[in-house]
């Protein structure tokens, strides 16, 4: 059985192991401290440790600050953890130099404040992770589009800082307006992402509709001869029609099977013949007059329009007339259609190839640039069919579109790097402490330590009862079928309620879910999760087809149940 996640005495434990220290004869006071820490808030670049940075400077004969053990103690793991912080959760630099300022306040809330131990939980840890959450995206190309942002940033970080004026500071507050603001800016850029979605799946849909169409036509009359009417007809209205079967029916479809049948029979009875050899001569007369019937049903390109379809369809007729009576038109070869590269793909090793499969819509990559900063792009869409992956910007607008293997050759080169959406600071005063594991591998969580034993409103007894059992068998199982970007339905409550699994952070054994506009709703660990799934509570809404139909579901549902009542 696993053991519980680190609590505030083991942490408190952990600083003494790691930051021993010495006791001195008289320790700075906390007052001292504060002071000392708002005096080198406005030192955000500067490299030396936090320590060294709140010494005087300006009086030479000032008194050295010399913090007792705990108090250094804790001094060193904050300035530890955003050292590792800001190296392993990297923003863009414009925004990195807004985070360094939290540096000072952290380390005094750090100091005076108990329930700070509590990692994951404090108002002020959360909202720097939701910093890093929220701005992941955010590039210094992104111009007008990404003014509001750094803006709201700037005041988020004002605000903070007059923790040292008005220590009973709110960081709550300030928590609330940052999430409001980055759901607001979210919502936008999802609109627009589904927009973008729609746009690329239509241009990569008809694209490979025209390669497989071409394709599939060039090789039924490949070294063939045909009459201009009738070379008109194939590769205008009719390689059109083939096209908007793909596009409207799949390639896997009856209709296109029926589709390369009869452009394969209407190929042959096309081509000049033998007169003499009667067989070829009554299977013509049976198939001829079966054609305009399947050509009228198959020339979706023309629907709207009869007088065309039945022009096109006389081309056809015209050309069949002329065979059977022995009076073909001149012929010449068939020049097949050009395709370009749009069907090509390069040709990379399973090794490289093997970094795509595991990637998921959502994701963010940093992508570094010769022609200045680096450039900060999400997954919107993964498409196996195509072998093409579509990226966004932070505002929703396409930013990049790459084949599987020219993406695989951008991460197998470092230019291309996963950027981790987690809870940075969060995460980085674990790993100070070395207590990552300890994490990881509690039931109990650091994020809330108190939640598998409180009931939770809208929850049936069942479901607690789970959430219990789960609690004291940890690690024995785990939420299934499950992968960031997933949607699904909870219905534990009065209301069901869709969400999509933003993010899942082991170290804190946390699965974050939000809506559709990106604000959080629900915070879970992997009991309650797997006991909600197993009691039917939690059910994966996995294509896009599926989920805009749970909604209608959902909605319908809802309007019945109050149409009852009322």
């Amino acid at each position: 059985m696993s053991k519980p996640g680190p609590q505030p005495k083991q942490v408190m434990q952990r600083l003494g192991e790691k930051y021993p220290g010495t006791d001195t004869a008289e320790p700075a006071t906390n007052e001292a401290l504060l002071a000392a820490l708002a005096a080198v808030s406005a030192a955000e670049n500067s490299r030396a440790p936090l320590l060294e940075r709140m010494q005087p400077t300006d009086d030479l004969s000032a008194t050295r600050i010399v913090p007792g053990r705990k108090q250094a103690a804790v001094l060193a793991w904050v300035d530890d953890a955003f050292r590792i912080m800001l190296s392993e959760h990297s923003l863009d630099d414009e925004l990195t130099g807004k985070v360094k300022k939290l540096l000072p306040v952290v380390a005094a809330v750090a100091l005076v404040k108990e329930e700070f131990l509590s990692i994951g939980q404090h108002p002020l840890q959360r909202l720097v992770d939701t910093i890093y959450t929220g701005c992941l995206g955010w590039h210094s190309r992104l111009g007008r589009a990404g003014e509001a942002l750094q803006a709201e940033l700037d005041r988020i970080v004002t605000g903070v800082q007059r923790y040292f004026e008005s220590p009973e500071q709110d960081f709550s507050d300030l928590l609330s307006q940052l999430e409001e603001f980055i759901g607001a800016e979210l919502s936008a850029s999802e609109r627009m992402r589904k927009r973008v979605i729609a746009s690329e799946q239509g241009k990569l849909k008809a694209s490979s509709a025209r390669v497989t169409a071409g394709m599939a036509l060039n090789e039924l009359m490949e070294n063939q001869e045909f009459s201009v009417p009738i070379l008109e007809f194939l590769i205008g209205p009719w390689f059109d029609s083939m096209q908007l079967t793909l596009i409207t029916e799949g390639p896997d479809s009856k209709e296109w099977e029926r589709m390369l049948k009869v452009t394969k029979t209407l190929v042959w009875t096309v081509q000049p013949f033998d007169s003499s050899d009667e067989n070829e001569r009554q299977r013509l007369y049976k198939l001829i007059p079966l054609m305009p019937r399947e050509l009228g049903g198959l020339l979706t390109s023309l629907k709207n329009d009869p007088t065309e379809r039945k022009q096109a369809i006389a081309v056809v007729e015209d050309m069949h007339f002329r065979l059977l009576r022995n009076r073909p038109p001149k012929f010449k070869p068939y020049e097949p259609i050009l395709l370009g590269s749009a069907n090509a793909r390069t040709s990379v090793t399973e090794r490289l190839l093997a970094q795509i499969k595991p990637l998921q819509p959502g994701q963010w990559f940093k992508i570094s640039t010769e022609d200045g900063p680096n450039l900060r792009v999400q997954l919107a869409l993964k498409m196996d069919e195509y072998h093409q992956l579509l990226f966004v910007n932070r505002a929703g607008i396409k930013a990049l579109q790459k084949t599987f293997e020219e993406f695989a050759y951008l991460l197998s080169s470092g230019v291309a790097r996963p950027c981790p959406a987690a809870p940075a600071l969060s995460i980085s005063l674990l790993k100070a402490l070395d207590m990552e594991a300890e994490a990881s591998a509690g039931s109990a969580k650091v994020a809330a330590p108190a939640q598998t034993g409180k009931k939770k409103p809208g929850l049936s007894p069942r479901v607690q009862e789970l959430i219990k059992q789960r609690a004291k068998a940890a690690g024995e199982s785990e939420p299934s079928n499950l992968v960031i970007g997933s949607w699904v339905k909870f219905s534990d409550g009065d209301e069901p309620q869709l969400c999509k699994l933003a993010a899942r952070i082991d170290g804190l054994d946390k699965w974050l879910f939000v809506n559709n506009r990106g604000v959080k709703q629900r915070e879970l660990n992997s009991a309650e999760l797997s006991a909600l799934q197993e009691s039917g509570h939690c059910e994966l809404v996995t294509s896009e087809s599926r989920f805009e139909q749970t909604v209608a579901n959902m909605v319908r549902d809802f309007r019945n149940h109050h149409g009852e009542e009322d």
